[in-house]
């Protein structure tokens, strides 16, 4: 997802951050690169960095993203803004709403719920641990169990939905003002489940900072971003 870009876009100047951090040789363009020294107090930075990351991409909450990597807020809610719009998306396809055909309000609804499901994120960052060259920092995460969570009450509104459908209370409406109909009362159901999520059972994740002595950068791969966006949410 566009993870990818925020990890490539800003590596180097993570790692430029912690370099001055633990006193380490700065990784200007003229400057050589050195791998960390066995002084391990250097680790809370790669926490933190963690942390950051996945505070900005789930919580929209920025400071900490943008003091250690000197983002902007516009490149770092760019991506939180990415991973609710591919959210909006995947929920549209699975209740089979038809954004196409509705008003932009609808879909204007439907990125709220995905906000406060975003924001409702629970996960901690802990136990950094250097093995030889390797660094590997610990992510515990309550996936978000919307979906069966939700299950029920949409299985009863789209019950009553077609009773009213079936008794000819939107005979004479179009198809997209049907469609919106749904859609409003859905989102209803949504929105509320939203706000009282359930988790599933708690996981963990071990992220692996990647660091290249070649260039002085250090980085989350795209294979442990993309594995920690997929436990966000129960399968």
């Amino acid at each position: 997802m566009k993870n990818k870009q925020f990890t490539a876009r800003f590596a180097a100047v993570f790692i430029a951050v912690i370099l001055a951090v633990i006193g380490m040789t700065g990784c200007g363009n003229n400057q050589e690169s050195e791998a960390p020294t066995e002084d391990t107090s250097y680790l809370v930075a790669y926490e933190q960095y963690v942390e950051s990351v996945l505070d900005a991409n789930y919580h929209a909450e920025y400071a900490s993203y943008i003091s250690m990597t000197g983002a902007t807020e516009d490149q770092a809610s760019s991506v939180h803004r990415q991973h609710v719009l591919d959210l909006a998306r995947l929920l549209a396809d699975w209740y089979d709403i038809k954004l196409d055909q509705l008003p932009a309000e609808i879909g204007n609804q439907l990125t709220d719920i995905c906000e406060i499901l975003y924001k409702k994120a629970d996960y901690s960052v802990s136990d950094v641990q250097k093995s030889g060259d390797a660094v590997f920092v610990s992510v515990e995460i309550k996936p978000i169990d919307f979906l069966a969570d939700a299950a029920d009450d949409v299985m009863d509104y789209t019950g009553k939905f077609n009773d009213r459908a079936k008794a000819g209370e939107f005979e004479y409406m179009t198809e997209s003002e049907y469609e919106n109909e749904y859609a409003k009362g859905l989102l209803t159901v949504l929105e509320s489940v939203a706000k009282n999520v359930v988790y599933a059972e708690q996981k963990s994740y071990r992220i692996e900072i990647m660091y290249d002595t070649e260039t002085g950068v250090s980085y989350i791969s795209e294979e442990d971003l993309s594995a920690i966006n997929q436990m966000i949410f129960a399968e």
